[in-house]
Protein backbone atom coordinates (compact mmCIF):
# COMPACT_ATOMS: atom_id res chain seq x y z
CA UNK A 1 0.00 0.00 0.00
CA UNK A 2 1.44 3.37 -0.99
CA UNK A 3 1.72 6.29 1.39
CA UNK A 4 -1.05 8.13 -0.48
CA UNK A 5 -3.33 5.11 -0.17
CA UNK A 6 -2.60 4.93 3.57
CA UNK A 7 -3.45 8.60 4.00
CA UNK A 8 -6.68 8.11 2.03
CA UNK A 9 -7.58 5.03 4.09
CA UNK A 10 -7.29 6.96 7.36
CA UNK A 11 -9.22 9.91 5.89
CA UNK A 12 -11.99 7.57 4.71
CA UNK A 13 -12.24 5.83 8.09
CA UNK A 14 -12.53 9.19 9.84
CA UNK A 15 -15.03 10.49 7.25
CA UNK A 16 -17.34 7.51 7.81
CA UNK A 17 -18.09 8.79 11.32
CA UNK A 18 -19.90 12.03 12.05
CA UNK A 19 -18.36 12.25 15.47
CA UNK A 20 -14.80 11.97 16.75
CA UNK A 21 -12.95 8.67 16.13
CA UNK A 22 -10.60 7.47 18.86
CA UNK A 23 -7.01 6.48 18.20
CA UNK A 24 -7.80 2.96 19.46
CA UNK A 25 -10.53 2.60 16.83
CA UNK A 26 -8.12 3.80 14.14
CA UNK A 27 -5.48 1.30 15.27
CA UNK A 28 -8.10 -1.46 15.25
CA UNK A 29 -9.62 -0.61 11.84
CA UNK A 30 -6.24 -0.31 10.11
CA UNK A 31 -4.63 -3.22 11.93
CA UNK A 32 -3.89 -5.46 8.93
CA UNK A 33 -3.15 -2.71 6.40
CA UNK A 34 -1.10 -0.07 8.24
CA UNK A 35 1.49 -0.57 10.96
CA UNK A 36 0.43 0.88 14.31
CA UNK A 37 3.46 3.19 14.49
CA UNK A 38 2.49 4.76 11.14
CA UNK A 39 -1.06 5.66 12.18
CA UNK A 40 0.00 8.46 14.53
CA UNK A 41 2.40 9.87 11.92
CA UNK A 42 -0.39 9.85 9.34
CA UNK A 43 -2.76 11.55 11.79
CA UNK A 44 -0.13 14.23 12.50
CA UNK A 45 0.28 14.91 8.77
CA UNK A 46 -3.49 15.12 8.21
CA UNK A 47 -3.75 17.47 11.19
CA UNK A 48 -0.89 19.63 9.85
CA UNK A 49 -2.65 19.79 6.46
CA UNK A 50 -5.83 20.92 8.26
CA UNK A 51 -7.87 17.96 6.99
CA UNK A 52 -8.73 16.72 10.49
CA UNK A 53 -9.25 18.06 14.00
CA UNK A 54 -7.35 16.30 16.74
CA UNK A 55 -8.08 16.29 20.46
CA UNK A 56 -5.46 14.81 22.74
CA UNK A 57 -6.50 13.26 26.03
CA UNK A 58 -3.79 14.21 28.47
CA UNK A 59 -4.13 12.12 31.59
CA UNK A 60 -1.35 11.36 34.09
CA UNK A 61 -1.46 7.59 33.49
CA UNK A 62 -1.06 7.90 29.68
CA UNK A 63 2.22 7.67 27.81
CA UNK A 64 3.61 11.09 26.87
CA UNK A 65 4.96 9.73 23.57
CA UNK A 66 1.60 8.76 22.10
CA UNK A 67 -1.29 9.78 24.30
CA UNK A 68 -4.79 8.77 23.18
CA UNK A 69 -6.44 11.18 20.80
CA UNK A 70 -9.70 11.68 18.95
CA UNK A 71 -10.07 12.84 15.34
CA UNK A 72 -12.76 14.08 13.02
CA UNK A 73 -12.79 15.52 9.54
CA UNK A 74 -12.74 19.27 8.97
CA UNK A 75 -14.68 20.83 6.12
CA UNK A 76 -11.43 21.11 4.14
CA UNK A 77 -10.87 17.42 4.73
CA UNK A 78 -14.38 16.60 3.59
CA UNK A 79 -13.87 18.54 0.34
CA UNK A 80 -10.49 16.89 -0.14
CA UNK A 81 -12.05 13.42 0.24
CA UNK A 82 -14.79 14.37 -2.25
CA UNK A 83 -12.13 15.38 -4.79
CA UNK A 84 -10.50 11.96 -4.54
CA UNK A 85 -7.97 12.43 -1.76
CA UNK A 86 -4.23 11.99 -1.98
CA UNK A 87 -4.26 9.35 -4.74
CA UNK A 88 -6.16 11.66 -7.13
CA UNK A 89 -4.04 14.62 -6.07
CA UNK A 90 -0.86 12.67 -6.90
CA UNK A 91 -2.32 11.72 -10.28
CA UNK A 92 -3.17 15.38 -10.96
CA UNK A 93 0.34 16.46 -9.96
CA UNK A 94 1.92 13.81 -12.19
CA UNK A 95 -0.35 14.79 -15.08
CA UNK A 96 0.45 18.49 -14.63
CA UNK A 97 4.16 17.69 -14.48
CA UNK A 98 3.88 15.58 -17.64
CA UNK A 99 2.02 18.35 -19.50
CA UNK A 100 4.51 20.97 -18.31
CA UNK A 101 7.41 18.86 -19.60
CA UNK A 102 5.56 18.19 -22.86
CA UNK A 103 4.89 21.89 -23.39
CA UNK A 104 8.53 22.73 -22.61
CA UNK A 105 9.77 20.16 -25.13
CA UNK A 106 7.27 21.44 -27.73
CA UNK A 107 8.46 25.03 -27.14
CA UNK A 108 12.10 23.98 -27.51
CA UNK A 109 11.30 22.17 -30.76
CA UNK A 110 9.39 25.24 -31.92
CA UNK A 111 12.40 27.46 -31.25
CA UNK A 112 14.70 25.04 -33.07
CA UNK A 113 12.39 25.01 -36.12
CA UNK A 114 12.05 28.81 -36.16
CA UNK A 115 15.81 29.30 -35.84
CA UNK A 116 16.45 26.72 -38.57
CA UNK A 117 14.02 28.47 -40.91
CA UNK A 118 15.59 31.84 -40.12
CA UNK A 119 19.07 30.45 -40.81
CA UNK A 120 17.82 28.91 -44.06
CA UNK A 121 16.29 32.25 -45.05
CA UNK A 122 19.56 34.08 -44.34
CA UNK A 123 21.52 31.50 -46.36
CA UNK A 124 19.09 31.70 -49.30
CA UNK A 125 19.27 35.52 -49.22
CA UNK A 126 23.09 35.46 -49.12
CA UNK A 127 23.22 32.90 -51.94
CA UNK A 128 20.74 34.94 -54.01
CA UNK A 129 22.82 38.13 -53.59
CA UNK A 130 25.94 36.22 -54.58
CA UNK A 131 24.23 34.96 -57.75
CA UNK A 132 22.88 38.47 -58.48
CA UNK A 133 26.40 39.91 -58.39
CA UNK A 134 27.62 37.16 -60.76
CA UNK A 135 24.70 37.90 -63.11
CA UNK A 136 25.45 41.64 -63.02
CA UNK A 137 29.13 40.99 -63.85
CA UNK A 138 28.10 38.72 -66.74
CA UNK A 139 25.64 41.36 -68.03
CA UNK A 140 28.34 44.02 -67.95
CA UNK A 141 30.70 41.66 -69.80
CA UNK A 142 27.98 40.94 -72.38
CA UNK A 143 27.37 44.67 -72.85
CA UNK A 144 31.11 45.23 -73.30
CA UNK A 145 31.29 42.42 -75.86
CA UNK A 146 28.27 43.88 -77.71
CA UNK A 147 29.96 47.26 -77.77
CA UNK A 148 33.15 45.65 -79.11
CA UNK A 149 31.17 43.80 -81.76
CA UNK A 150 29.43 47.01 -82.75
CA UNK A 151 32.73 48.85 -83.12
CA UNK A 152 34.19 45.95 -85.10
CA UNK A 153 31.14 45.93 -87.35
CA UNK A 154 31.42 49.64 -87.97
CA UNK A 155 35.12 49.24 -88.74
CA UNK A 156 34.34 46.37 -91.11
CA UNK A 157 31.63 48.44 -92.77
CA UNK A 158 34.01 51.35 -93.25
CA UNK A 159 36.65 49.03 -94.75
CA UNK A 160 34.11 47.60 -97.19
CA UNK A 161 33.13 51.06 -98.32
CA UNK A 162 36.62 52.00 -99.26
Amino acid sequence: MTKSEKLDLILNIISENNDFVSSKDLFFKTENRIEQKEVTSIINKLFADNYIEKKIIDQPNNSKLSPPYFCRLTYSGLLFVERGGFVCENKRIKLNTFWTKTKTIANILNVIIVLSLAALGVYISWDSKKKDTIIKKDQIEILNLKAELKTMKTELDTLKLK
